[in-house]
């Protein structure tokens, strides 16, 4: 249930325990990596081919977008979205269900299929937040994956 004053500090989860950063921190990159195994690096093996010359820092810059994609839409969607929509309908499973279905749905440019391993991708991530009660974890998570993704497009 979402309550009213919560800050980000608690939201996000800094004010736990350095132990508990260290395994939420650890476990959100294994999500990241086990995510982007079986859900968008196939596909971007699949179709290789290679690019034309990169930009010096463009790698640099791949990485602070993942960074601040993966922070603001953990926000939004599970930090926002899914605490709101749990207060109005009292029901954390709607709650889950409806930001991924958003979520997913703000990424239809990256095709049907992705969509819905996204959709999917969502549904876990939301029960983990509402499991863990903060960000954390979802927000490494998230961060992991598009690094390894953006970072899988300069390699071919």
């Amino acid at each position: 249930v979402i309550r009213s004053g919560v800050r980000p500090r608690d939201l996000i989860g800094l004010a736990q325990s350095r132990k508990q950063l260290l395994i939420e921190v650890g476990l959100g990159v294994g999500l990241g990596v086990v995510e982007a195994s079986y859900s968008v690096l196939p596909i971007l093996l699949k179709n290789a081919h290679p690019h034309s010359a990169r930009l010096p820092g463009e790698a640099i810059l791949a990485i602070a977008a993942s960074l601040s994609a993966g922070v603001v839409e953990e926000i939004v969607y599970r930090g926002y979205l899914q605490r709101l929509v749990t207060a109005v309908f009292g029901n954390v499973w709607v709650a889950i269900a409806l930001q991924a279905e958003a979520f997913a749905f703000a990424h239809l440019y990256e095709g049907g299929h992705a969509v819905g391993i996204i959709a999917i991708q969502s549904i876990v991530t939301g029960y983990v937040a509402y499991r863990l009660k903060n960000l954390r974890l979802v927000i490494v998570a998230h961060v992991t994956l598009d690094i390894i993704v953006s970072l899988t497009g300069f390699m071919f």
